[in-house]
């Protein structure tokens, strides 16, 4: 059995609001973080 899944959540909805600078200007992290998932799961007989 497999399925996959994706899903974007923007981090300040969770209270994550640090923002690291780069030096060139902009932030390390942006507020929307996609999340990609790929399960996979196999029935153990014994």
């Amino acid at each position: 059995m497999g399925f996959s899944a994706t899903a974007t959540i923007n981090r300040s909805d969770f209270g994550i609001d640090i923002k690291l600078p780069m030096e060139s200007g902009g932030v390390v992290v942006g507020e929307k973080v996609d999340i990609h998932l790929e399960i996979q799961a196999v029935l153990r007989t014994s």
